[in-house]
């Protein structure tokens, strides 16, 4: 059930942020994540990269299998707003934040 507010949110202390759900200390953490949603950004404290979840999967709670409950594919959100992959690196050079693959599809079709 949703909680109504009749004015902003501020948190209580510094850097702290309003949905706790959205900083972990490292990748690994992703697939912890309690009640993710697709699209979701969460920054990585560990390496200091942010991600946005792509994917969603289902969950045993208990004796229940809830569908879309876990973290199942996310990818990196490049600075300048590309996106990469969690299975790929975005290249170097001036392919603009682009992946390898990305390029390379780009390369072919426009050659």
């Amino acid at each position: 059930m949703p909680i109504q507010v009749a004015q902003a949110l501020i948190p209580s202390t510094v850097n702290t942020p309003i949905d706790a759900r959205t900083v972990v200390n490292g990748t690994s953490d992703i697939a912890d994540i309690e009640l993710p949603y697709i699209g979701m950004r969460v920054y990585c404290t560990g390496n200091g990269k942010e991600y946005r979840i792509t994917s969603l999967k289902a969950k045993t709670i208990g004796a229940l299998t809830v569908e879309n409950a876990a973290v199942d594919e996310y990818e990196e959100i490049a600075e300048g707003g590309g996106g990469g992959s969690s299975s790929e690196t975005p290249s170097g050079g001036a392919t603009g934040g682009l992946t390898a693959a990305q390029a390379a599809k780009i390369a072919l079709i426009y050659g």
